[in-house]
């Protein structure tokens, strides 16, 4: 599955917006509160109708709700475009309120409806294993704050179990991943017992992509006196817990996908090459620069059926990805409404400065170093040399050895040789 195109008016703080996916990773950039959260709700919403129709159950999709509408606005309207199964279908959803009235919601959801109930009635019938591909939206409330491992009742998980809570417009706690996790190693080490060398062939997918995803990092297992989950880094023994914000952020985000498309595709040899939408705000949360600048390619070339609409503020993942890939959410400065663009340059390797100061608008200098590097070329051009030696000492002081400094030493001991 992959999406085509979304379509959004009076959604929000967004008055209309009309965007396209051409590749596998798109990158949703912006100042905070131009409306990218928004459109990975929206997405996510509109995906609910997809996933609660193979559920059985069209009511329990999530969907839009009087807030939603844009202040000042009777309705809104959404449509979705996708490509799935080899053909391409669209959907909408509106929802219009009049003053004094109730909500009134209108969907247009023939061509979901004939592509998911032979899939619902195969699933429900319990026939030959097919596959399935998975949605999922990582909203910015997502953390590791407990691994809940004790398991009263064994769950029985079905194919249907990769959509759990998977588009909700909730925190993301990666609780039902562990609890999945410790049951399936209770599992394996049954075998272990008669089978030495055993590998349970669903945690085996899980377990590959967060050692191909984190470096350094293996053996993700369950202690059990007293019990906790731990993880090899670099061959020394962590209780998850000990790991770093984003250590544990994203090795659960990795292994909790992995797990999804595991259960969603049991007739594949390989999980991790089934498809799907997978949603993730503010991709670079808690993660250094350098993690930032690998977590585009480790993505889509860990999943590399998979389609990645993600938000960022980083601009070492905004220089790793096609131009093509990146949209732009800005206020414009004429009618402030938000509008979408592709940004004015290539950003695909771009350094972090120029992305910075062409695509996010912000100065690569403080504005008050920037005014105090100008008044030392104007002193320099004006060879008042001792003044700009006396400014130099005192940027230094604050500001360390910039490059404009050593230019400006450089036209000092000219100016000096030649008699000023």
């Amino acid at each position: 599955m992959r999406i085509d195109t979304l379509q959004l008016e009076n959604f929000r703080g967004l008055r209309q917006v009309d965007l396209v996916f051409p590749g596998q990773m798109t990158l949703l950039v912006g100042v905070n509160g131009v409306g990218k959260s928004a459109v990975l709700d929206a997405l996510a919403i509109l995906l609910s109708a997809f996933v609660s129709r193979l559920q059985g159950n069209a009511n329990k999709a999530r969907k839009f709700s009087p807030d939603d509408i844009r202040v000042g606005q009777s309705g809104l309207r959404t449509s979705l475009q996708v490509s799935i199964a080899e053909q391409t279908l669209s959907w909408s959803m509106a929802l219009n309120q009049r003053a004094g009235r109730d909500a009134g919601y209108k969907s247009e959801l023939e061509a979901l409806n004939e592509l998911t109930k032979p899939w619902a009635e195969q699933i429900a019938g319990d026939q030959a294993p097919f596959n399935l591909p998975v949605a999922v939206h990582y909203g910015v409330q997502r953390a590791v704050v407990d691994t809940p491992l004790r398991v009263r009742d064994r769950h029985v998980y079905a194919q249907l179990d990769a959509y759990d809570e998977a588009l909700e417009n909730t925190a993301t706690d990666f609780h039902a991943f562990f609890k999945w996790f410790r049951q399936r190693e209770d599992l394996e080490n049954e075998q272990i017992r008669d089978h030495a060398g055993y590998r349970d062939p669903q945690l085996v997918p899980v377990r590959r992509a967060i050692e191909q995803f984190m470096t350094g990092f293996s053996d993700l297992r369950v202690r059990r006196n007293p019990m906790r989950l731990t993880v090899k880094k670099d061959q020394v023994e962590f209780n998850l817990q000990q790991l770093s914000d984003g250590e544990k952020c994203l090795l659960a985000l990795v292994a909790d996908l992995a797990q999804r498309l595991t259960l969603a595709n049991p007739g594949l040899a390989d999980p991790l090459e089934g498809s799907g939408v997978v949603l993730i705000d503010e991709i670079d949360l808690h993660l250094h620069p350098r993690l930032q600048r690998e977590v585009v390619s480790k993505l889509t070339g860990i999943f590399p059926n998979c389609q990645f609409i993600v938000s960022t503020h980083s601009p070492q993942i905004l220089s790793h990805v096609p131009d093509d890939s990146v949209w732009l959410l800005r206020r414009d400065e004429t009618s402030a409404e938000i509008v979408c663009s592709r940004p004015p340059v290539g950003t695909f390797g771009l350094d972090s400065n120029s992305v910075l100061e062409i695509i996010m608008d912000v100065p690569e200098r403080e504005p008050q170093v920037k005014a105090r590097l100008r008044e030392l070329f104007v002193l320099v051009d004006g060879s008042q040399l001792e003044e700009a030696k006396a400014l130099i000492e005192d940027i230094e002081k604050t500001s360390g050895e910039l490059g404009e400094l050593v230019r400006a030493k450089a036209l000092i001991r000219r100016k000096e040789l030649i008699g000023r």
